[in-house]
């Protein structure tokens, strides 16, 4: 297994058309490890960083972008969020978030931007081939989904 993915090369086999694979993947922006507060509130969660560093954006922190959290003590609280703004020690969720309130969590932040690519059938015998340079995390472990169809598709990964 790879701990750091360096690039991927999809491959849609599929001669038929309308036969397309959605490829949906995270580009990482930065990430910290610091000790959290999460607040659930009305105008949207909030996770706080306890530290006085106040490095949130520093470290890639931006609205519309993702912040994805690991090792915290509340498993709830472990998964992709969209953000809706961020200050330097304050990160606020979009209103359909929900977070599990929680106070001095030590947890690992990625804040990483959403990307949803679809490599399209060939109208031949030919391949199509989308070429994803990285670094780059795999949404569920590379979310790969098609409208119609059940395409073909080759996936190889680069990696360290």
């Amino acid at each position: 297994f790879f701990t750091t993915i360096n690039g991927m090369i999809i491959e849609n086999l599929s001669t038929t058309s309308g036969e397309n694979v959605d490829v949906e993947f995270y580009v990482p922006r930065g990430s910290q490890t610091d000790t959290v507060t999460f607040a659930q509130a009305a105008t949207g969660d909030t996770i706080t960083d306890d530290s006085a560093a106040g490095t949130m954006v520093t470290n890639g922190s931006r609205a519309g972008s993702y912040v994805r959290i690991t090792a915290g003590a509340t498993a709830a609280n472990n998964a992709t969020w969209l953000i809706r703004s961020s200050t330097t020690n304050v990160v606020t969720l979009v209103t359909e978030s929900t977070l599990t309130a929680d106070a001095a969590d030590a947890v690992v932040l990625y804040f990483e931007d959403r990307c949803t690519l679809q490599v399209n059938a060939a109208a031949s015998s030919e391949q199509t081939i989308l070429v994803i340079g990285g670094p780059i995390t795999p949404e569920q472990n590379l979310l790969l989904t098609s409208a119609s169809g059940t395409p073909a598709c080759r996936i190889t990964v680069f990696g360290t």
